[in-house]
Parts: structure tokens; sequence; C-alpha cells
């Protein structure tokens, strides 16, 4: 549980400076720059399926959330992949019933991001979180996350 809240604190922490530097050392006083959104979408998988889902942040506040519930049993694995810039210090986060209860995976593109559990008990469900943390780019910013079951 303290290793959870130490990366989703480090997360938030990367989060804000980052945008914090990207509106002070810019020309434009936009303050929507600074304004955090979130990117929803709910996933429902049986074993031996693969979805893919676009993802497009306007600001490094902004991150993604993905519930997933998994029915079967199997690995579940979701990826990252940018491969159109270079330098952006990706993540992808996963905390659920799986097994280990959480995985975190940190690069920088171009890159694949994998996170990976284990489910057993017939079903599971979780929380998938990505998102970019630096970026020497102006936003939006896109790339997929794959899931796989």
């Amino acid at each position: 549980m303290k290793k959870s809240v130490l990366i989703i604190c480090l997360t938030c922490f990367f989060s804000v400076t980052s945008s914090f530097c990207t509106v002070f050392a810019s020309e434009s006083s936009d303050l929507r720059l600074i304004e955090p959104a979130m990117d929803m979408d709910v996933v429902v998988m049986q074993g031996k399926q693969s979805k893919t889902v676009d993802a497009e942040l306007n600001s490094t506040f902004d991150f993604g959330i993905i519930p997933v519930l998994l029915i079967g049993n199997g690995v579940f694995s979701a990826s990252i992949s940018k491969t159109n810039t270079t330098g952006e210090l990706v993540y992808i986060y996963f905390y659920g019933s799986a097994i280990p209860r959480s995985d975190l995976s940190v690069a920088v593109s171009p890159v694949l991001v994998k996170v990976k559990s284990m489910v057993s008990d017939g079903w599971g469900f979780g929380f998938v979180v990505h998102g970019i943390l630096l970026s020497p780019e102006d936003p939006p910013y896109e790339y997929k996350v794959k899931l796989d079951f």
C-alpha cells in the first residue's frame, strides 16, 4: 500500500513540475495548459482477447484511466506504444485484484512500456493509469495503449 501511494505521489509531482515549467517557459499565458484533464475508457475482456485504446492528452498534467474487468484466468498485460516522438518520459501503472497487485513502468520514448499481472481466481478488476511525465514537445500527446488478456 505504501509503495502505491509513493508512486502516485511521485507521478503527480512530476506532472505538476513539468506543467508549470511548460507554462512559465512559454510566451503564451494560456492557463489551460495547467488545467488537468482525465481521459477515461472502460474495458471488459475475456481470455485470449486484445484491445487497443487511443489516448490523446492535452498537457503533461493530463492522465488516462482505464478500468478493466477481466473474466477468466490468464496473464493480463498493458503497454504504451509511443514511436512518433523522442525524449518523452511516459508511464503506465496497473493496480488491481491480480498478482502482483500493482506494477509500474516508466521509460523514455520511442519505446514500448509494459506492465503485467496474473489473474487466477476466474475474474479480476483493476485500473490502468497512463500518461506523460515530461516532454520537450508541445501538446497534444498521442499514443496507443494495448491491453492483452
